[in-house]
């Protein structure tokens, strides 16, 4: 199976470091009719979540400012439309989101997490955030350990 990153950098770094795979379909209860690519990795101080989905980006960044906008306990810091860029905090944690265009119908998602001193995990806030988008775009998701 070959992935297409589009030459990104970032992208080809995240896939040889990553630690989960996840299998995404589109709608509801369907056959998955295409893989998508999930990555989790650990920095010093930040973790990393990153998918690929078949989406276009622009329906990933709508996405995310309705989850935003539906949750009280978020706070939207900044965001920005052209880069498809957000970034919350949540008490203690922060999250960045970035949906990057692999063409007009397909996006990577890369999802940046800080948790604070509150005892959830950074692994944690990154993967519950890449799963509640997810959700949100009816995208069937499926964890699993590489």
């Amino acid at each position: 199976m070959r992935y297409s990153f589009g030459g990104s950098l970032v992208a080809a770094a995240a896939m040889l470091i990553g630690l989960l795979l996840q299998a995404c379909t589109v709608g509801p209860m369907r056959e998955p009719t295409q893989t998508g690519l999930v990555l989790y990795t650990q920095g010093a101080r930040q973790h990393t979540a990153t998918v690929q989905l078949n989406v276009p980006p622009q329906d990933v960044y709508t996405a995310m400012l309705r989850v935003i906008r539906g949750r009280k306990d978020l706070k939207l810091i900044s965001s920005n439309d052209r880069r498809y860029l957000i970034e919350v905090v949540q008490g203690a944690n922060s999250i960045t989101a970035q949906a990057t265009p692999q063409d007009n119908y397909s996006t990577l998602l890369m999802v940046w997490a800080q948790a604070g001193k509150n005892g959830e995990t950074g692994r944690d806030l990154a993967l519950r955030a890449v799963n509640q988008l997810c959700t949100e775009l009816a995208i069937e998701c499926r964890m699993q350990d590489l």
